[in-house]
């Protein structure tokens, strides 16, 4: 049997749809199913909304602890699509944000579509049996042991899930507070997310994903060592590691669905595995570990929950980040925080170089 070769990506591509007016976001737009707490609405009901909600209404309340700015009334749609119509209702209805949300059950059935799909155009002189056979290896290879959703996935939520969620809607709601219509210099061409550093952007969502995925990555971090790491010259002024896959995979697929709307995208095999080769600035998952130990070492070294607020307002003048250390008294220079640094993360580090 001709063995298939299977990697699989599950990418979100997520726009924060905008307009001009500013108007107040306090009900369902026309849409049924829905439910709608603090500017949060859910285009589904149920046990699996309800629990979207809640990790939402968490995150909506960090980013106000972090930011010190309520976050903008956002639209969580299930099923990973929203089309033109739906997304001009909710401009109407004053959500400017919208994620499309994909389910774990809706992952699922993605990638099981997309795996059939994969196997058929890479076996078309072979007879049906051979290539469903195929298909039933490259899905147990993929964890996914029958050819249908798991319906245990359609009612309830991993704690990685709920992480990813709130880890996107901190993206968007950053890059809505601190637009870059109010950014005193030249915008950066590439970014990642909006006009801020990388890093910060990711600060961002990092600071609002739940407890669960925090301890992840802290401990994940913490098996590292020193030599794993960016630089800190590197990783303040660095693209993000996935920035030019992003950038490559909008170009192929495009960044809206066929009718105007906004939309996920799953990735299997091929396309995937060049998804990551794009990659080329980095790691994305150290990028990603790093972002959340210098977050809690400028938490911790500066006592001030609200750090990034005001770094983020201080760059929107048009400043630099060593501007920025310069007043700090806890620093005073980039050196002083090299050395600071890097202290903190021989504290953290449990591994040691051989």
């Amino acid at each position: 049997m001709k063995k298939i070769g299977l990697f699989v990506l599950i990418l979100t591509v997520l726009l924060a749809c905008a307009t001009n007016e500013r108007s107040p976001a306090n009900t369902c737009a026309g849409f049924s199913p829905c439910i709608l707490k603090n500017d949060i609405l859910i285009l589904s009901d149920g046990d699996q909304a309800a629990g979207w909600q809640d990790a939402a209404l968490t995150a909506r309340a960090a980013f106000y602890q972090y930011f010190g700015k309520d976050a903008a009334p956002v639209a969580i749609v299930p099923g990973g699509q929203i089309d033109e119509t739906a997304t001009q209702a909710l401009r109407a209805a004053g959500y400017r944000l919208h994620l499309p949300w994909l389910t774990d059950a809706d992952k699922q059935a993605l990638q099981i579509g997309s795996i059939r799909q994969q196997i058929r155009s890479q076996t078309k002189d072979l007879p049906p049996a051979q290539q469903n056979a195929l298909i039933a290896q490259a899905l147990q290879q993929a964890g996914l042991l029958e050819d249908r959703p798991d319906p245990d996935k359609t009612k309830t939520q991993t704690a990685e899930e709920l992480g990813a969620l709130t880890h996107e809607l901190g993206h968007l709601w950053f890059i809505e507070a601190f637009e870059k219509e109010d950014f005193a210099g030249p915008v950066p061409a590439k970014r990642y997310g909006g006009w801020a550093p990388d890093w910060l952007d990711e600060t961002a969502a990092i600071l609002l994903e739940n407890d669960q995925l925090t301890l992840a990555r802290r401990t994940q971090f913490e098996s590292l060592m020193k030599t794993d790491l960016y630089a800190l010259s590197t990783f303040l002024t660095m693209e993000h590691p996935s920035l030019q896959a992003t950038a490559a995979l909008e170009q192929r697929f495009g960044t809206q669905s066929d009718d105007g709307g906004s939309r996920a995208i799953v990735l299997t095999g091929k396309e995937a595995e060049e998804f990551q080769q794009l990659s080329a600035g980095g790691d994305p998952l150290l990028f990603y570990l790093q972002v959340r130990a210098f977050t809690d070492f400028i938490l911790a070294t500066t006592s001030d929950e609200q750090i990034f607020a005001g770094l983020t307002s201080f760059l929107q003048q048009g400043r630099s980040f060593e501007d920025w250390v310069a007043d700090r008294p806890e620093f005073m220079s980039f050196s002083d925080l090299q050395c600071q640094w890097d202290r903190w993360v021989a504290s953290k580090l449990t591994r040691q170089i051989p």
